[in-house]
């Protein structure tokens, strides 16, 4: 289930550009209500999602939430293509859920995280260790070192904390063909 699908009315500006998460008028299951831990609920049925035969619940239940808020970021917010390459900041569960829709996407990722089992994940995922900035290393130093100045389209940050924020702006400020794009989760 999608827990806010918005109001849908046409005439709201948030529903009629496929952003109903943002649509202040729609009703919003669980979130701010009472009855949610009930064995049964009414929800509206904008909210509803098909879910394939094989799909378990629990995979299901990720998929309307972390997988969609890292595919709107990465897909919808940032319109990462094939042709980028997209420095990711973080990877927590929407990071890594933001890195595979990356990695689908077919876009060339560089990786930071202050976890070394998140680095060796990445790496089982396909991520070259080369495209990983070692646990304790400067970003902007690593960048520079390793020849990415000026080459990385979008910086994803799935941390949002004031040292990403800013080694973002400085790692992206020469971006060139597309503008920096700073994705960071908690302004959705």
């Amino acid at each position: 289930m999608c827990a806010v699908p918005g109001c849908g009315s046409p005439e709201c500006e948030e529903c009629s550009n496929d952003l109903p998460q943002l649509c202040l008028a729609g009703y919003r299951s669980g979130i701010g209500m009472d009855g949610y831990f009930a064995e049964y609920c009414v929800v509206d049925v904008r909210g509803l999602v098909h879910v394939p035969a094989g799909v378990t619940p629990s995979q299901a239940a990720v998929a309307t939430d972390a997988v969609t808020t890292a595919y709107h970021a990465i897909h919808r917010r940032g319109k990462i293509t094939e042709r980028d390459v997209v420095f990711l900041f973080g990877l927590g569960g929407l990071g890594f859920n933001a890195l595979q829709i990356i990695r689908a996407i077919g876009a060339k990722v560089l990786v930071s995280d202050v976890k070394q089992e998140n680095l060796n994940e990445a790496a089982r995922l396909g991520i070259n260790k080369e495209d990983m900035v070692p646990i304790g290393t400067s970003i902007r130093e690593w960048v520079q070192e390793n020849g990415w100045t000026g080459k990385i389209s979008v910086v994803a940050d799935f941390v949002g904390m004031a040292q990403t924020f800013d080694d973002a702006q400085h790692i992206g400020q020469d971006a060139h063909l597309l503008p920096l794009l700073l994705i960071l989760m908690f302004l959705d």
